[in-house]
């Protein structure tokens, strides 16, 4: 990971380090192949514990068969092949985080936008095998790019260009932690800690009587009570062609990836009551020309805090 110079705050890596004890009953595995760590404040017997599993996996297949756009059968797979102009009937579910995703696109003027998924796949494979996007390439994907291409009306869906395809992968992090953490509680469960791929909510206190404890590693410890927290970074992925550094997030507004040059963004990371919030939030604000730029705005939000990290000039 790269040096930073400016840091406003910084979470390196979530991490967590809530303390076993005889009152918290935990469940760890292995989900779309990332592991997940779920702790209920109490001690469950093997029926609960059965219960609450099934909870557990049906939330997960749900994200599977109707938000993974790696699925090549789920709901948001066969949107994306969808002709223009078709007229379809979506799930309530995807409706749903259609609305929030509008609220993000106009809260960060268009830097959230899923319909950069053709781009992403383009850029991608061009620059695993060291080389960049031509033109021509380039110039057929970029109609297809922008939300406003996307329309949702009446329990309809439509999109106005055929290439136009939704990724919702710097989202759905966040939304399976809240529906994982909405769903137990519905179940009676008051007090959680629910971790996916880094993502976190908590619901209510630790069974100690204190705040939920969420390490910044090297950093601090923050204390959470009905609250998530989601980075974003550019570390995860990376790629170096011709001297330039591009990383696996692509700017709607540009239609380019972000590069990572002295004073470019490194890391975000979001407080919020939703993780689904927080988790579209992170991903928008790496595309930010600053950390004072991208603090600015998370300052009018009530009840969000951030951490944004620049990277470090030579």
């Amino acid at each position: 990971m790269k040096h930073f110079s400016l840091i406003l705050f910084l979470l390196c890596t979530a991490c967590h380090s809530p303390s076993r004890s005889p009152s918290i009953t935990s469940f760890e595995k292995i989900a779309m192949e990332m592991k997940y760590t779920i702790l209920i404040g109490e001690t469950l017997d093997s029926q609960q514990k059965q219960a609450a599993e099934r909870i557990i996996a049906d939330t997960f297949d749900e994200i599977d068969t109707v938000f993974n756009n790696w699925n090549p059968d789920s709901e948001i797979s066969h949107l994306n092949r969808l002709p223009a102009g078709k007229k379809v009937v979506i799930s309530e579910k995807l409706a749903t985080l259609f609305r929030q995703i509008n609220q993000l696109t106009l809260l960060t003027n268009g830097r959230f936008d899923p319909t950069v998924e053709p781009l992403v796949q383009l850029w991608k494979t061009r620059l695993r095998n060291g080389k960049l996007p031509s033109e021509e390439e380039l110039g057929k994907i970029h109609p297809a790019i922008g939300w406003k291409k996307v329309h949702i009306e009446d329990g309809l869906f439509w999109k106005d260009h055929r290439l136009t395809a939704i990724d919702l992968g710097g989202i759905a992090k966040g939304l399976c932690v809240d529906l994982l953490a909405t769903r137990l509680e519905k179940a009676g469960y008051s007090t959680l800690f629910v971790e996916w791929g880094g993502e976190i909510r908590t619901v209510g206190r630790h069974p100690e009587g204190r705040k939920w404890n969420v390490a910044i590693a090297g950093i601090t410890t923050l204390e959470m009570e009905n609250q998530s927290i989601a980075t974003s970074g550019d570390y995860l992925q990376a790629w170096t062609v011709d001297g330039t550094t591009y990383t696996h997030i692509i700017d709607p507004n540009t239609k380019k990836p972000l590069e990572v040059t002295p004073g470019s963004i490194a890391s975000a990371t979001i407080v919020a009551k939703s993780c689904t919030f927080a988790d579209g939030l992170a991903t928008a604000l790496m595309l930010f020309h600053s950390a004072k730029e991208a603090a600015e705005l998370v300052s009018a939000l009530p009840e969000v805090r951030c951490w944004v990290a620049e990277q470090k000039g030579p």
